[in-house]
């Protein structure tokens, strides 16, 4: 959450950055797109948020207190997906698709570090740190999700899923990373020494792609669509 303390949230037409006040739930501002937009995250050390182009290999880097662009990277591929912050701020995460390949970028500098491929997890979309450890999780629409380390890129373990995930998120209470998919199935898997286990999976609703955790209760939320409606749905995890 940005130190203003506020939400924000991309919408289309006309493609913008939305910040709106956690407490009061009013529009506090907004800051134009020049494509629209996929997906964002924010990074609370450097008060910055990172933008992701829906059209071209582009992240846009916000100052939200100004509302405006800062600069705009290009990744060194297609297909944005999914991106993430590390603890200390110093880097970002992101998923290219097309290319089968986590990017990390330098915040302070603002570059392309490297690259590394996220195989078995091909078209990867979700991702989730794993805070207080070294390492990420990446889940490819083929099905398999990867743990990778964020020093050396290793894929250090993998299992399957359902097919089709778009998001992932994790609980480091439970130990437990939840991958919504639009085939209905939101999988199940457990994060123990660095590997994974699969378990049983839960009954979402077909055409589900977002997925969050409250860490505190365990609560699994999801969002989807069904007859031009949207609804959540909540799992109650122990």
């Amino acid at each position: 959450m940005p130190k203003m303390g506020a939400i924000l949230s991309v919408s289309a037409p006309p493609p913008k950055l939305v910040i709106i006040d956690s407490a009061k739930l009013e529009v506090t501002g907004e800051v134009a797109l020049p494509n629209p937009a996929d997906i964002l995250t924010y990074d609370p050390n450097s008060d910055r948020v990172f933008v992701c182009n829906d059209e071209k290999p582009e992240l846009w880097v916000i100052d939200p207190a100004a509302k405006t662009i800062v600069t705009t990277l290009t990744m060194p591929g297609a297909g944005m997906e999914d991106l993430g912050v590390d603890e200390k701020g110093a880097y970002l995460y992101q998923c290219l698709k097309g290319t089968n390949e986590l990017v990390q970028v330098d915040i302070k500098g603002l570059k392309v570090v490297t690259k590394w491929p996220t195989s078995p997890a091909e078209k990867p979309h979700g991702l989730a740190m794993v805070r207080g450890t070294d390492t990420v999780l990446v889940v490819g629409g083929n099905g398999k999700l990867s743990l990778m380390s964020l020093t050396s890129g290793q894929v250090l373990a993998s299992t399957d899923v359902s097919p089709k995930v778009d998001e992932i998120a994790y609980d480091p209470g439970l130990k437990r990373v939840y991958c919504a998919s639009g085939t209905g199935v939101l999988s199940v898997v457990s994060l123990n020494d660095n590997k994974l286990a699969t378990l049983a999976p839960l009954t979402s609703s077909p055409g589900t792609h977002s997925v969050a955790v409250d860490p505190k209760t365990h609560t699994v939320w999801i969002v989807f669509a069904k007859d031009n409606k949207a609804y959540v749905q909540a799992f109650i995890q122990k």
